[in-house]
């Protein structure tokens, strides 16, 4: 390359970048709109009731940050792998509006715009430590919401 067209190189480099226009990379979070805003993974201090009630106080919470409605059906929802063993969460068909969250209860129960439910019957996210994973139908990881034993649940994302 020539000094004059480094030169000119440079100078449009220099005027894109002014403009904004220049290419950066993505953080992996900004894969899209929707984002994993919140982890209820201890809802109860002491010993917690092992039924359907108190499995569906545990959940993770999902916002569409976007303009547009986000078709979430075979999308997936997991933990980390314990003792060979990872809970997926497989989203049925359903469609997350913009603006709007959805909490995904661990327990059982019938499904709404606001509400999905796993159908568990035992916990899902660990007290001491875990990471929540949404990947979209691709595979692809859209979002990581990761707590430790001195966080407290709530984790806001």
């Amino acid at each position: 390359m020539t000094m004059r067209r480094i030169a000119a190189l440079c100078a449009a480099t220099a005027v894109l970048a002014s403009a904004g226009l220049t290419a950066s990379p993505s953080p992996a979070g900004a894969a899209g709109p929707v984002k994993i805003t919140a982890a209820y993974y201890d809802p109860f201090k002491g010993p917690d009731p092992n039924t359907t009630a108190g499995r569906n106080q545990e959940y993770i919470v999902l916002r569409n940050n976007g303009t547009q409605a986000v078709k979430l059906g075979a999308w997936k929802l997991h933990d980390v792998p314990r003792a060979g063993t990872t809970n997926t969460f497989r989203f049925p068909r359903f469609t997350l509006k913009p603006g709007k969250s959805v909490r995904i209860h661990t327990g059982a129960g019938t499904n709404t715009a606001a509400d999905l439910y796993w159908g568990k019957t035992h916990y899902v996210w660990g007290d001491d430590a875990d990471k929540a994973t949404l990947q979209n139908r691709a595979g692809s990881i859209v979002s990581t919401c990761s707590w430790i034993s001195t966080d407290t649940s709530p984790k806001y994302c």
